[in-house]
């Protein structure tokens, strides 16, 4: 039997490269321009796109262009536009494309992820195939400008002759605000170490800012510098948290909550009128007169000396407590340093005041010292009085509760300190005065009303007081409570005098004082 084999001979067969389309992105250039019917800058990118592959890409393609800090993608880059295109692309076919983007204004990423604040960006392009079996290698899909484009926040008068008087920006969750300029000048929000700062520059006295704020959101920005003239800044639902700068004049600021700031008024001008619904922690600095100051509250939390200064105040209202202390330099020849005080809450602090004082009115008064180079028409609190108070007249006190632990001297300039004793600006003296009226409707404890009274070495009668004239008087004195530790000493006493509810006869009771 014969085995017959057979031999068969395999020939390779010739590689073969399978066809595809490859969309690749071959130039993104952008520029700025001015969109005159939005009112806005307006990013334009021409974008150029390829089919470099030898098969047609028949179902179009998407292309979206982010903002970027560097030259490479990643999920922090800021989205700013997608597009759908239907163009069938054949193998070698190229369409350059010329997008226009309205300017962003999410400064602190809250509508997608990333965030496009104030900077300047790359702007990358990514193009991918709607049908991603139509387009095999995505290497060559993102492409990054050469160039930067800045991306500012500005409103009013933004340069070459345009206006965009309103800039509505989402500054953090849940806050967003809406700026707007009437009158020249322009505005600009920028991040500084962390803070939203907003800087306006060019402004006069025509010039009002408003801020306000859009439905279902708050609104807060971090400082406020305002280069410039001011007639006003509305913004009664805006916070400020942190300074407040105003290198010129300003007659009008309405504001939310001002909270850690050094407020700065930096130019003289006519009397100004300002409110906020708090402060806290609020030093305010005004070379400017103010006509009125509304606050719903200003106090201190934080240990620091927060003070008020300004040449004279008209009229100060704060609907609840004030801790803070008070300087005015003096007012306009003929007027009142301070017209009226009136604390809803509790009043606390140290007050220096250079001039005459019509009216300090609050709910209680408590460790408050006062110093008044002028007259003081009237002091009241509705509740309980202690403290030092000095002025060189004092025609009414009126307390309704007790006054403890207090000193009243009349005829007295205590400086800088309100305290006995001192040098240079807080140096004392002591001159002639008069207390017309005294009405205390609880008790007195380690008190002391005393008018013409010198204490020659700070201390108060320690053998060698005086007194500095012999008509200085207090001519009225209530006491609806006891008296005790407490003395009434001038060179002219009432006749009499009410104490614990009963009239009594002044001479020969030792808490009368009249001969030293």
């Amino acid at each position: 039997m014969t085995n017959h084999t057979r031999q068969h001979d395999i020939e390779a067969l010739e590689p073969r490269t399978l066809l595809a389309g490859d969309m690749a992105l071959v130039s993104v250039v952008p520029t700025l321009s001015y969109n005159d019917n939005l009112r806005t800058r307006v990013i334009e990118a021409s974008v150029t796109v390829q089919n470099v592959g030898d098969e047609m890409v028949s179902r179009g393609v998407q292309i979206s262009l982010f903002l970027s800090r560097n030259d490479t993608f990643d999920i922090s880059d800021y989205r700013i536009f997608d597009r759908v295109l239907n163009n069938r692309f054949n193998p070698g076919v190229a369409i350059t494309y010329n997008f226009k983007v309205p300017m962003p204004t999410d400064f602190a990423g809250l509508l997608q992820p990333g965030n496009a604040a104030p900077d300047d960006y790359k702007i990358i392009a990514r193009v991918t195939a709607r049908n991603p079996a139509e387009d095999t290698n995505a290497a060559n899909n993102t492409l990054t400008s050469q160039t930067f484009v800045p991306v500012r926040y500005d409103f009013g008068d933004i340069g070459e002759g345009k206006k965009w008087r309103q800039l509505t920006a989402f500054l953090d969750f849940g806050n967003a605000v809406s700026f707007k300029i009437n009158g020249p000048g322009r505005g600009e929000i920028t991040l500084e170490n962390g803070r939203t700062v907003v800087r306006l520059t060019g402004t006069t006295d025509k010039t009002t800012l408003r801020m306000d704020v859009p439905a279902f959101f708050s609104g807060a920005i971090g400082e406020l510098v305002v280069d410039g003239d001011l007639r006003a800044i509305y913004a009664p639902r805006v916070s400020v948290n942190g300074d407040i700068t105003i290198n010129g004049t300003v007659q009008r600021i309405h504001l939310q909550d001002v909270r850690n700031s050094s407020f700065i008024i930096g130019a003289t001008g006519a009397p100004m009128q300002l409110i906020l619904r708090s402060a806290t922690n609020v030093s305010l600095d005004s070379l400017t007169p103010i006509r009125n100051l509304t606050a719903g509250s200003w106090v201190t939390t934080d240990q620091a000396s927060d003070v008020i200064l300004a040449p004279s105040i008209n009229t100060l209202r704060i609907a609840g407590a004030s801790n803070v202390e008070l300087s005015l330099s003096g007012g306009l020849p003929g007027r009142p340093a301070l017209g009226s005080a009136q604390i809803g809450g509790s009043l606390t602090g140290r007050w220096n005041i250079n001039g005459d004082v019509r009216l300090i009115r609050a709910q209680s008064i408590s460790n408050f010292r006062v110093n008044v180079v002028g007259e003081l028409n009237s002091l009241i609190s509705r509740g309980n009085f202690s403290g030092t108070l000095a002025a060189q007249t004092l025609n009414s006190f009126f307390a309704r509760g007790s006054v403890n632990n207090t000193t009243v001297l009349v005829g007295a300039n205590l400086g800088a300190d309100v305290a006995l004793g001192g040098a240079g600006p807080a140096a004392d003296s002591f001159a002639p005065g008069e207390i017309r009226r005294i009405s205390i409707g609880g008790g007195m404890e380690n008190t002391i009303f005393a008018v013409s009274l010198d204490p020659v070495d700070g201390g108060i009668f320690n053998g060698n007081d005086r007194f500095l004239d012999s008509s200085s008087r207090i001519r009225s004195i209530s006491v609806k409570g006891q008296v005790g530790s407490s003395s009434f000493a001038a060179p002219v006493l009432p006749v009499r005098a009410v104490i614990n509810g009963k009239s009594i006869v002044t001479a020969g009771d030792i808490r009368f004082t009249d001969t030293l």
